[in-house]
């Protein structure tokens, strides 16, 4: 049977996203794994999210107004850091709990980056399949495949072990101040992707990811206002 080229790279095409869908997924469990002292799992997962990433990578879709959705980007991950930092000058600061030698650094920016960029990537490839269609006058939001996209990458903000303590434990906490801005947050980046591409969301929450691991000071906020404050801002 002779098969044309197109169709061999739409087959080909079609192949990456469940592909890296496993390679996600698995990334993922080796990120609750490491909660669970299983060693080599924190070294393996941010190489897996990176391998997602580059799978994904030539689907992902590229918008015309690259530069300006990439300075646009800038300014909204810019403002929520400078949102987060002012709540220090009302709160006070602590120390940053994250190491800040140079091994300490580079451990945190390969656990950190690689994983955003795939996550981000993955994020973006299904959110403009599912979230998002053409119509006439340009996309138009799919609601379900919108809320089903935003509650499922919120998920990697959070191990199974955090959110079985989480529910288990002081569940009121974990849903006002854990939960309910991760999910914020995640529709926040969901709608970036569906409606821009990867350029926005992934620099987004790698300027808020940096700013986390690199900043020595962070504002020290109460748990009462925690939630509030970051789902207001996102």
């Amino acid at each position: 049977m002779y098969v044309s080229r197109a169709g061999l790279q739409a087959s080909l095409r079609a192949s990456r996203i469940p592909g890296a869908l496993l390679l996600g997924a698995t990334a993922y469990w080796l990120q609750a794994a490491y909660h669970a002292r299983i060693p080599p799992s924190h070294l393996l997962a941010p190489l897996l999210w990176m391998l997602t990433a580059m799978i994904v990578y030539p689907m992902v879709f590229r918008d015309p107004r690259g530069s300006l959705i990439l300075h646009a980007s800038i300014i909204a991950a810019g403002t929520i850091t400078a949102a987060w930092m002012m709540q220090g000058f009302l709160t006070g600061f602590a120390l940053s709990p994250y190491s800040h030698d140079a091994l300490g650094i580079a451990l945190n920016l390969y656990r950190v980056v690689p994983t955003i960029l795939g996550i981000e990537a993955l994020r973006t490839i299904l959110a403009r399949r599912l979230a998002v269609k053409r119509g006439f006058e340009g996309l138009e939001l799919r609601t379900p495949g919108f809320i089903l996209t935003a509650l499922l990458f919120t998920l990697p903000q959070f191990t199974l072990s955090q959110m079985s303590l989480g529910f288990g434990g002081d569940a009121v906490y974990f849903l006002s101040s854990r939960l309910i801005p991760g999910i914020a947050k995640s529709i926040m980046l969901t709608m970036m992707a569906a409606s821009t591409g990867f350029t926005a969301p992934a620099v987004s929450s790698l300027t808020l990811g940096l700013s986390e691991i690199l900043t020595p000071v962070m504002p020290h906020i109460p748990r009462v206002f925690a939630g509030i404050a970051w789902t207001l801002i996102y």
